[in-house]
Formats: C-alpha cells, sequence, structure tokens
C-alpha cells in the first residue's frame, strides 16, 4: 500500500497566497506612484527571498558539518538550482526595470522641456559663438590659454597637453616676484599684495619697491624714486602684454574658447585659466594702485577697467566656478578704486564713468547662471558615464595607463552599475534645480541648505546621494555670497558718488538722498526690495562709513573681532564695512 502523499498544511498556502497577491499588487501600485517602487520591490522581495535563503543556509550548514563527504540529493540540488535562477531572474529584472524607468522618465521631461522651446543638451546653456575679430578672448595672450589637448575621460597623470609651450611660458612670466616674509608679515611668502580694502589696509608699495630692487629681471629706476614710481617702472616690464588685452577690450564680445566638446571634463582647462588670471590680475591691481598713487589716475583707471572686462568675459560660462573666479576678480579690482578714493585722486568724469560701471552687476542672474549652468554639466556628465566605464574605454585606454588593480575596479564599475541610473539621475539634477530655483530668495539662504529633504528629493543613486548631493546643497547655499558682491559693488559705486558730491560742494552729503538726482540716479534697494541697501554716516576726521543697512555699532576702525570669514579667503574676513585709513 503506498503511503499516504504529504500535502502542504492549508495556512501555509493561505499565508503564501496572501502574501504573493499583496506583493503583486503592491508592485503594480508602485508603478503608478514611482517614488515608492524600490521600497515596496525590496520589502516583499525580502519577504519571499527569506523561506528561500533559509532552507539555502542550513542546506549549506549541513553539508559543511559533513565536511562535504556526501553530495546533496537531489532534492538539495534542485534548492541550489532555483536560488540560483532566482537570484539571476531578480538581477536581470532590477537592471531592466531600472533602465525601462530610467529612460522613461527621461523621456517625459524632454518632451515636457522641448515643449517649452528648452533642451537638456549642454549646448542649451553654452554661450554662442563669435567671430574672433569681435572676441576679446580671441587675442593670442588670452586663446593661449585654452590652446591645449585633453584626454577625455582623464586617466591618471594624462590631462592636459599644452600645443604651444613658448605661449604658455609668456603668460607664467606674467605674474609678481615672490613677497619675502618679512615684507608679507605672514609665515610664508607669497606673489599676492594682501592688503585689502576689506580691512581699510593701503597696500604697501614701500615693500613692493625693495621686493623689485632685489630681483635682477625687473626694469629699474636709476636713481632710485618714490616707492609709487619705482613699481610702475618695475612693471612696465608687462607693458607689452597689457597694450595688447587693452587693445583687445576695445572689441564688443568676449567668449573663451573653452573645450564644451569634453562635456563635463572640459572644467579641466579652468582651474590653469584661473590660476593665469589670477596672476595677470594681481599684476593689474598692483600696477594700478601704484599708477594712481604715483598721479596717473588714467592710467590707473585703464587696468582697473582691464580687470572689469577680464572678470566679464566669464559672466556667460556654465561653471559654478567660473562665476565664483568672476567674484573674486571684481572684489580685487576694487583695491585701486579705494586707494584712490582714500587719496582723493580721481576725477569727476573718471569717478561718473567708474559709477556707471559698478552698476550692471545682477547677483540674482549671475547666480541663477551658474547654478543653471552646473546643473547641466553634471548632466553632461552623467550621459558620459556610459563611455567612460566602457568595455572600449577600459580595454583600449585604462589597461595600457593603469595597474591591473585599478581596472578591475573599472570592470566592475562597468559590469555593476546600472545604466538606467545615468538617466534617472539627469531627471533629478534637472527637476532638482527647478524646484530650488523657484524657490530661492537672494541674501536668505535656500530652504533646501537647512531643512530635511524629503523622499521625491532623495536620488535613487546612492553615488548621487554621496557625491553629487552635497555639492547641488552646497551651491543653493552659496547665493548669499553673490550678493555680497554686489554690496561691495554698490558701496564702491557709492563711494564715487559722495567723492563726486564731494569734489561739487567741498563736503560729503549728510544723508544719501542729497545724491539723487544730480550725481545718482537711485539709492540701490535691498534684495526684497524693502529699503536701502546700505547705511551712510560721516565721521569726525571728514571721512565716511558705508555698512548694511540695519548694521549697528558700526566702528570707524577695521576690528579683528568684529570680522567674518568670507567665502573669498584669499581677500581675508571683513565686517562688511567701507571705510578708509584713519589719519
Amino acid at each position: 500500500m503506498n503511503p499516504p502523499e504529504k500535502r502542504t498544511p492549508i495556512v501555509a498556502r493561505v499565508v503564501l497566497g496572501l502574501v504573493s497577491a499583496v506583493a503583486l499588487v503592491a508592485v503594480v501600485w508602485a508603478f503608478v506612484a514611482l517614488r515608492w517602487l524600490h521600497g515596496l520591490l525590496s520589502l516583499y522581495t525580502a519577504i519571499l527571498l527569506a523561506p528561500l535563503l533559509y532552507c539555502f543556509c542550513r542546506r549549506g550548514a549541513a553539508l559543511w558539518r559533513d565536511g562535504f563527504r556526501r553530495a546533496p540529493k537531489s532534492e538539495g540540488w534542485r534548492l541550489y538550482g532555483w536560488t540560483l535562477l532566482v537570484f539571476v531572474s531578480l538581477t536581470v529584472l532590477f537592471y531592466s526595470l531600472e533602465l525601462w524607468r530610467g529612460k522613461r522618465a527621461y523621456a517625459n521631461l524632454q518632451r515636457e522641456v522641448e515643449a517649452q522651446g528648452g533642451s537638456l543638451e549642454l549646448k542649451a546653456v553654452i554661450p554662442p559663438p563669435v567671430p574672433d575679430d569681435q572676441n576679446f578672448c580671441a587675442t593670442p595672450l588670452l586663446a593661449a590659454m585654452m590652446d591645449y589637448d585633453s584626454a577625455v575621460p582623464p586617466v591618471m597623470e594624462e590631462r592636459i597637453r599644452w600645443r604651444d609651450p613658448t605661449a604658455l611660458q609668456r603668460i607664467e612670466a606674467l605674474r609678481l616676484p615672490e613677497l619675502k616674509r618679512e615684507e608679507t608679515g605672514h609665515r610664508r611668502t607669497s606673489r599676492a599684495p594682501s592688503s585689502s580694502w576689506l580691512r581699510a589696509e593701503r597696500i604697501d608699495l614701500a615693500a613692493w619697491q625693495r621686493t623689485f630692487a632685489s630681483h635682477t629681471n625687473f626694469p629699474a629706476s636709476n636713481p632710485p624714486r618714490s616707492p609709487a614710481e619705482d613699481v610702475v617702472t618695475a612693471l612696465s616690464k608687462f607693458d607689452q602684454d597689457f597694450a595688447e588685452l587693452h587693445a583687445a577690450s576695445q572689441r564688443p564680445a568676449a567668449r573663451w574658447a573653452l573645450h564644451y566638446q569634453d562635456g563635463w571634463f572640459s572644467v579641466l582647462g579652468l582651474e590653469a585659466r584661473f590660476q593665469h588670471l589670477r596672476s595677470m590680475a594681481y599684476v593689474l591691481k598692483l600696477r594700478a594702485v601704484a599708477a594712481v598713487s604715483a598721479g596717473r589716475s588714467e592710467g590707473a583707471l585703464q587696468d582697473v577697467k582691464l580687470m572689469w572686462r577680464l572678470a566679464d568675459s566669464m559672466k556667460e560660462e556654465p561653471y559654478f566656478s567660473a562665476h565664483y573666479f568672476r567674484n573674486e576678480l571684481l572684489l580685487l579690482s576694487l583695491q585701486p578704486v579705494w586707494e584712490g578714493l582714500a587719496a582723493r585722486a580721481w576725477s569727476d568724469g573718471q569717478l561718473a564713468e567708474m559709477q556707471a560701471r559698478l552698476d550692471p552687476y545682477d547677483a540674482l542672474a549671475s547666480w541663477q547662471t551658474a547654478v543653471r549652468g552646473e546643473t547641466f554639466q553634471l548632466m553632461s556628465l552623467c550621459r558620459q558615464v556610459g563611455d567612460i566605464f566602457s568595455w572600449k574605454t577600459i580595454r583600449t585606454r585604462y589597461r595600457e595607463l593603469m595597474p591591473d588593480a585599478a581596472i578591475v575596479g573599472y570592470v566592475a564599475a562597468w559590469l555593476l552599475y546600472p545604466s538606467g541610473w545615468t538617466y534617472q539621475d539627469q531627471v533629478y539634477l534637472y527637476r532638482f534645480c527647478e524646484r530650488e530655483l523657484a524657490a530661492s530668495r537672494l541674501a536668505e539662504h535656500s530652504v533646501s541648505s537647512h531643512r530635511g529633504l524629503t523622499r521625491a528629493e532623495i536620488p535613487v543613486d546612492p553615488f548621487a546621494m554621496i557625491f553629487v548631493l552635497p555639492k547641488l546643497r552646497e551651491m543653493f547655499k552659496d547665493q548669499s555670497y553673490f550678493e555680497f558682491v554686489r554690496s561691495s559693488l554698490q558701496q564702491a559705486r557709492l563711494a564715487c558718488a559722495l567723492e563726486r558730491h564731494r569734489l561739487a560742494q567741498g563736503d560729503f552729503p549728510a544723508t544719501l538722498d542729497a545724491l539723487v538726482p544730480r550725481f545718482l540716479d537711485k539709492l540701490p534697494l535691498a534684495p526684497d526690495g524693502n529699503g536701502l541697501l546700505l547705511g551712510y554716516r560721516r565721521t569726525a576726521d571728514g571721512q565716511f562709513l558705508l555698512h548694511p543697512a540695519g548694521m549697528t555699532n558700526v566702528s570707524e576702525r577695521f576690528e579683528k573681532k568684529n570680522a567674518r570669514h568670507t567665502r573669498y579667503h584669499r581677500l581675508g574676513n571683513t565686517d562688511g564695512v567701507w571705510r578708509y585709513p584713519t589719519k
């Protein structure tokens, strides 16, 4: 007589059926509410796999205890086979689902943006081409900064290769000598004038006179004259270079020949350009300060205007770092303006010209351009991930230039990273930028910089969560630094108007209202439009103070204890007050 067939208990069958039904309903519902898909799939996949994994582990433990002396029975082999099949199926399902979700979300976004006349490609934020004869940046001295070949993607030390070493040497020679430690007052040498108008400090021209005298490769006066005259003479070494830039600055447009075809990797050439332009700006700043101190205010004004032209040449670029550096150049340019005002060396016409030039800076537009451009750059990087980790790139480039251990990492990334995440990351980046730009208010930290993230604001890609999201939040927190630059430029603009009033009336006005309309069309307002941007009062020594509106206990001297850190660390700390050295 055959033994009775073993049947699964009714309770177990009911429980298994309910779990399967709930899992099926949850998955279908999750396809409608995509933001919850990953969490629910993970939960029910774990529920379904738990019994299978439990049995698998028990079988494996039994074999281990037996020393693998007995081969698994047919039931055991079936268990292992089904376990492997389930894992392979789930893996294929996961990668296929991620790819489908990514392409679907990206296609929906693309249709939405194109319906509004926009594009998701990097070209949407790239400045239009400019003919060389109208392009300030096409002059040989500046064009050489972009004359390089780049490796995309970069591997090891293979980043950029300069095509014309002679032109590069000319650019690198355009810098100040090192100011010795005893001259800087710091523990290290410096190629930059360390004094700053932010702390009401004049540049020590006597220290630079001694520095140039100790270098034989700079022209020298014979016999020595005043510090200002000797510094002007020493810096005449660069007259030919700056004459070229002054002539090119008359061209109506400016566009750097950045390697936009490299996508996100076009940033490789930015840092070298920043270093060269920063060195050039330090020379221009010192040259303008020396010229205005030597009574050559017109030459000083031309150098200041050249600094502004260099800064504005980057205002349309889709890089946050370019706008940050532009702000730094603008703040550097205020040193000769401030020193000329302190010495009362500018004429009315020169002051009016500087006023007009200082007004157009739009902090909000600059910040929005920077953020939008950086977002599109990151989206471009997502599209390039496939090229970076492709088998063709690994086989043709990495194998020759990288050790085997590093190649293993790239192969693992190529095999394991879901390609669908690159599409989802692009959608996430665009939506994050769109949402935060709409909610942003200048001079106030973005809401996202302090509040916790909602589920919809958390990227699916864990790499984006770790490496990209902090950068995004930092960008949206940086908007106040753009407003700091606007406030500083408006301080300089008001100071020019006040000096024009003094030249015309013999004294500074009692209030800022006296400047309108003769010396100023209108007073600068706070970012929210409520009230004035700056406060003003005269001092006992015949000068004045300009400070942020609402600031109390404004000291006539700069005090370090009242200073705060600025993002533009090369300029030092400041308390936000425009003041002149006390007599």
